[in-house]
């Protein structure tokens, strides 16, 4: 049966990653996590969308975001269906995965969370955050994956995410190659994060357009990751892990495909 591997680095468990910012929260890259076989084989076997799916799924006027996770009966069923599919998700949701993440970055876990008094008393309730090996302990720590699709003219509000969401991973999918036509317009389709001292423990959505311009013109860009294949981006979510993804314009049939996958307390 296929097995999907990421890097060498990651297959000798070596955390090798480029931190782009620390002085808000943690946002970091690391390059090349896929190579071409392991991401061709995930990009060859996205999910397909129908018109139904999108009728059910109620896409939002603004937004056009359809997403398929692993808490829904659709991905169950697809899960069931697709042996590809299968192949994808023990990747993701394997024993090493969680350990490689979160034993490198759980020190910045609690950092993001020193003030965060439902963590915490999750904390002396006993939350058992990593696998034991020792006494065959499973972790409390909830993990999922996303397919992602934005369609054109799409786009996602300022936010920071749910306050039980720990860690943010991000795998783009871009149909385009350098050199193409719609190649600079599609990698301009990144994810934007944001330098505010703003706080947003409850992840407040800036959904009406005011409140929206008033935050983007008071607040800077921290970066703009370039919507680009291969490289795995992450953050660890506090209540200024703002973000957002501007609308995207490339062309009228186009689907922005990502995968996201979440650690949650």
């Amino acid at each position: 049966m296929r097995k999907i591997s990421f890097n060498k680095k990651y297959e000798k468990n070596i955390f090798d990653f480029k931190l782009i910012n620390k002085e808000n929260f943690i946002l970091f890259k690391i390059k090349n996590f896929l190579d071409k076989e392991n991401y061709k084989f995930i990009k060859k076997n996205f999910p397909k969308i129908n018109e139904k799916d999108l009728v059910n799924f109620k896409l939002k006027k603004n937004n056009l975001k359809y997403s398929i996770s692993s808490k829904d009966k659709k991905y169950l069923d697809i899960l069931e269906l697709n042996p590809n599919i299968k192949i994808i998700h023990k990747a993701f949701f394997s024993k090493k995965f969680f350990n490689f993440f979160f034993e490198n970055l759980k020190k910045f876990f609690y950092q993001a969370r020193k003030n965060d008094k439902i963590f915490l008393k999750k904390l002396k309730k006993g939350i058992n955050l990593s696998y034991n090996s020792k006494n065959n302990s499973k972790t409390h720590i909830k993990r999922q994956i996303e397919f992602s699709y934005i369609f054109n003219n799409g786009k996602i509000v300022p936010h920071t995410d749910s306050r039980y969401k720990l860690l943010s991973l991000m795998l783009y999918f871009p149909d385009y190659k350098i050199g193409s036509k719609f190649y600079s317009k599609e990698k301009n389709a990144g994810t934007v994060f944001w330098n505010s001292k703003k706080r947003n423990l409850n992840n407040i959505h800036l959904d009406k357009p005011l409140k929206e311009k008033n935050f983007t013109k008071k607040n800077e860009k921290l970066t703009k990751i370039p919507f680009e294949g291969f490289h795995l981006y992450g953050f660890i979510r506090n209540d200024l892990s703002w973000h957002s993804v501007e609308k995207v314009n490339v062309n009228k049939k186009y689907v922005r495909k990502s995968i996201n996958i979440n650690f949650y307390f």
